[in-house]
């Protein structure tokens, strides 16, 4: 597992360098300039795992939601991504901007990958 940390999906890539909290438990990674925090993980390597995998946000439920995972919100339904704001890609390619407290994750893209 690489422990290469990737830029902040939602700063300016040569501006920002990220950080990894040491709280001793758990580990999240942290960006320096925007406050923008990974999911909580047990270990220092799924904590990069799992912000190099583009954390978008938390659901209304609590649950990460990254990009590429499916997720609804009350007028659309399809791909979760980070674009000038948190949207999701419905089935006909249309954007739609939502707030987090709005998103409900139903897939995870990681479940396909098992």
């Amino acid at each position: 597992m690489s422990e290469e940390l990737k830029n902040c999906p939602f700063c300016v890539p040569d501006l920002v360098t990220t950080a990894l909290g040491m709280s001793p438990y758990p580990f999240a990674v942290r960006c320096e300039k925007c406050s923008t925090e990974g999911p909580e993980k047990e270990t220092k390597a799924e904590a990069i795992a799992a912000w190099n995998r583009r954390f978008v946000c938390p659901d209304k439920n609590g649950k990460a939601v990254y990009a590429g995972d499916r997720a609804k919100a009350a007028d659309c339904e399809g791909k979760v991504d980070r674009l000038g704001g948190i949207v999701i890609e419905s089935e006909d390619g249309h954007l739609h901007h939502v707030w987090p407290h709005e998103i409900e994750l139903i897939e995870s893209e990681a479940d396909n990958d098992k």
